[in-house]
């Protein structure tokens, strides 16, 4: 069924849509605009549609959406595809939208890392920001010191007192504890990728925090936890699509894999991983090998 979207007229006078190749610049373009996106821009992608709608070849279109997810402007994950900046060029931002936009965010497992870095990007934009507070994610909160971890559903960035049960004030109470170090890990992830913190007494901060503390009383030390950062950081594939933001690195499935990828990362030849200031390194030899590729095809 066909149905009309606004389009922002301003799409090809933006810089960072001129900067793609042509035909990464076409492919986006349809991602907005083809008949299963939605609100949120995040939807099912089938590559065999993307060829017969635009009428490239599947190499090309594969092509341009590498290009796309190595310039950040989408995540892929399995079959689902993310366009990070759908919401922002929404033309119409009212109740009924940010309504719609949370459930499809909610509908989405809560594995899929699509979920968290969607919040994580939108969770504190004004007119998102209750709708996208009544999302369910897990938080893991200790029962007792020694006790084996249990798993709580908690409400999207809550502050002091929010979810079920008195567990939640609990661990909103034991996550000052640690706000100190929590300080310094903020400022050493800012410093390693470049990302402002969120500002104080902000739902988003209020989140990270929690997630920290979850970690500490795991046994991770504030230097493996920086450690993450930087494992994150180092990763090639998590560097260029934006997969090192605050919440991603302190994920608990994968927090154990990043400290031991920041060590390997300090023990190689350089002796650091990459930080945010090596970055117009990165970005030189990234551009190098992509001409060479394009040469090649």
């Amino acid at each position: 069924m066909s149905r009309r979207e606004d389009v922002d007229t301003a799409f090809w006078r933006d810089p960072e849509v001129r900067a793609l190749p042509a035909d990464a610049r076409y492919v986006y373009l349809w991602l907005f605009t083809n008949d299963g996106q939605n609100l949120a821009g995040v939807y099912m992608l089938d590559i065999e549609t993307v060829v017969l709608e635009t009428g490239k070849s599947r190499r090309v279109v594969e092509k341009a959406l590498g290009d796309l997810e190595r310039e950040g402007h989408i995540v892929r994950h399995r079959h689902l595809i993310w366009v990070r900046s759908r919401v922002k060029k929404l033309g119409s931002r009212n109740p009924s939208s940010a309504k719609r936009i949370a459930r499809i965010v909610d509908d989405l497992d809560p594995a899929n890392p699509i979920r968290d870095l969607f919040l994580e990007k939108y969770a504190c934009v004004k007119w998102l920001r209750e709708a996208l507070s009544s999302i369910d994610v897990e938080t893991v909160i200790p029962k007792a010191k020694g006790d084996t971890l249990s798993r709580q559903v908690v409400r999207a960035g809550a502050g002091a007192g929010a979810g079920a049960g008195s567990s939640t004030s609990t661990n909103t109470e034991n996550s000052k504890d640690y706000s100190r170090e929590f300080d310094a890990w903020l400022a050493d992830h800012e410093q390693v990728t470049g990302m402002r913190p969120p500002g104080e007494r902000t739902k988003a901060r209020a989140a990270i925090l929690k997630s920290f503390a979850a970690r500490r009383r795991e046994d991770y030390s504030l230097d493996d936890l920086k450690l993450a950062i930087r494992g994150a950081f180092a990763d090639e594939h998590r560097r260029t699509n934006g997969y090192f933001g605050c919440l991603s690195v302190l994920r608990p499935q994968k927090v154990h894999d990043l400290v031991e990828q920041g060590r390997r990362a300090a023990a190689g030849p350089l002796g650091a991983a990459p930080t945010a200031a090596d970055r117009g390194v990165t970005d030189m030899l990234e551009a190098g090998r992509r001409l060479r590729e394009e040469d090649a095809a």
